[in-house]
């Protein structure tokens, strides 16, 4: 609905010494004066902080400079089933203006491009900040091909919502699943948010059409939503990636970054759960869930070679997806049956990529987590101090970047100076204020140059050092990533200008409630 404003009515035809002209001059004036005093302060609120933090970022090195965030045309159709929207819908975003003469187009990606899928709920409460790190980190370091966030368990006002908010990469789309969260069995329900993953996923491959949904037998990639991105992710490229392969059976053999039907790709996660429920340990499980099964005859050491001890990213065929992802689902349920461990969702996967001999090769520098655990991941900084910058210096956001990072880290985990927890200053997701791309909320406060050079006391060495000086780069260089990101973010949202000042101390030891002005961290309650 719109307001028509009517003109003004002709002035009245009485006395002239009722109406006199200078009155209606005056006014016309002192309209225009605040109109000029309007648009001054708006132009100053602007240039004060928006442009200033332009500036700023323009001298990051993670900064492309021909980011813009294109437009969003949304066509859906949406079903209301009770009190659960199930939805069919098709977002789209062309490039834009400035990106068309670099970017591909469906219809010259190759056989080396990789769409991008990762799974997110509606009530998630860092949902927004996180899709939007993704999002930035991909765009900068000039990654091509789509990526599609599933988001479940939306209303409709939901849709609208998330719908409407700005991207940051200039292929991406949405498609939204139900809630799978709850499983709802004979005797109890089951929350468990991962179950999210597998059934979004399924439902995104029976239902989402290219170029939401895959084209062709393209790989798909599952990733994270917690995932920053410091190389373009390609396969299919030639490219010799032995050095990244820790495993047994093709040692010394030229290994390459295959991804075709049959063969896959993920990250080493063999540290965390060796090879998961194919180990002998869990054989109650694996026989439970197999019985009668083809991966009931997958052995301990193929399981450990091709199937377990693989997490994100999971790069497959379109068609490996759509073989397998109805038993990664079930499998899951099953279970959950089982075991309440947080990791059978991971587990569930390697059974069911063994049940249809998908074979992955597990490498280590395609999602580093945690260089306290993934000893052959983090070891891409050079030895010296000498060799690089301090990348702790918080003059400025830039990112001293090395010569061979990983293509993304999965920042899960919690990286800083101390090894105690929640102690000293840090970078974990789970501390950042669910409210901070709120235009009046501050952005972190980066940790002092001193967590760099301050290394050599703790007296470690081999391993140990190794490790302390990776956690110490991505303690700092996540904090430089995300304020990135809340800066970029909130040049779309926050027109009229906003925050800027790095006011959450990265050492606070719990997640404020909010990260507007005169908010405090939370006390831990016995």
């Amino acid at each position: 609905m719109s307001e028509v404003i009517a003109a003004p009515p002709p002035p009245p035809t009485a006395s002239p010494s009722r109406h006199p002209v200078w009155i209606f001059a005056a006014i016309m004036a002192l309209m225009g004066l605040g109109f000029l005093a309007l648009n001054f302060e708006s132009d100053f609120v602007i240039k004060t902080s928006a442009q200033h933090h332009r500036d700023t970022l323009q001298h990051a090195q993670l900064l492309a400079a021909n980011l813009t965030a294109a437009p969003i045309v949304v066509e859906k159709i949406v079903e209301v089933v009770k009190t659960e929207i199930v939805e069919k819908i098709v977002i789209k975003e062309a490039p834009s203006a400035v990106d068309r003469t670099t970017a591909f187009t469906a219809h010259n990606y190759d056989e080396t491009t990789v769409h991008l899928v990762y799974s997110t709920s509606c009530d998630q409460p860092n949902r927004h900040f996180l899709s939007a790190g993704l999002q930035v980190s991909a765009s900068r370091i000039g990654h091509r091909g789509p990526i599609t966030e599933i988001i479940s368990g939306c209303d409709e006002s939901g849709v609208d919502r998330v719908g409407h908010e700005p991207s940051f990469y200039y292929d991406y789309h949405q498609h939204f699943s139900p809630s799978y969260s709850q499983h709802r069995g004979p005797n109890k329900t089951d929350y468990y948010t991962p179950y999210n993953k597998p059934f979004s996923l399924q439902h995104f491959l029976e239902n989402a059409v290219a170029p939401v949904g895959v084209s062709g037998n393209m790989p798909l990639a599952l990733v994270d939503a917690d995932f920053f991105f410091f190389q373009p992710l390609r396969v299919n490229t030639g490219k010799n990636i032995s050095q990244y392969y820790h495993g047994s059976a093709r040692q010394g053999q030229l290994v390459l970054d295959t991804v075709v039907d049959g063969q896959a790709l993920a990250q080493d996660w063999t540290p965390y759960y060796g090879s998961g429920w194919f180990d002998p340990g869990s054989k109650d499980k694996k026989d439970a869930i197999c019985a009668g099964k083809p991966c009931a005859d997958v052995s301990n050491e193929d399981g450990l070679e091709y199937y377990a001890g693989t997490g994100p990213p999971y790069i497959l065929t379109k068609h490996d997806w759509v073989v397998m992802v109805d038993d990664y689902a079930n499998f899951v349920v099953e279970g959950r049956k089982l075991s309440d461990n947080w990791m059978v969702e991971m587990y569930a996967y390697g059974l069911a990529a063994g049940n249809h001999g998908i074979k992955h090769t597990i490498v280590s520098n395609l999602g580093a987590t945690w260089p306290k655990v993934e000893e052959r991941t983090w070891n891409f900084l050079p030895e010296s101090d000498a060799e690089m910058a301090n990348p702790c210096d918080n003059t400025s956001l830039d990112v001293v970047m090395p010569a061979d990072p990983p293509v993304a880290i999965h920042y899960c985990q919690k990286y800083g100076f101390l090894d105690e927890d929640d102690q000293g200053w840090h970078f974990y997701k789970y501390h950042i204020p669910y409210d901070i791309l709120k235009c009046d909320a501050m952005l972190l406060q980066l940790p002092p140059p001193t967590q760099w050079t301050d290394i050599p006391a703790l007296n470690l060495t081999g391993w140990k050092l190794r490790s302390k000086r990776h956690e110490v780069w991505a303690e700092c260089s996540l904090g430089k990533i995300m304020n990135q990101v809340f800066l970029t973010v909130k040049e779309k949202l926050c027109p009229m200008g906003f925050n800027t000042h790095q006011g959450i101390p990265m050492s606070e030891p719990h997640k404020r409630d909010s990260a507007l002005p005169g908010g405090v961290p939370k006390i831990k309650t016995p």
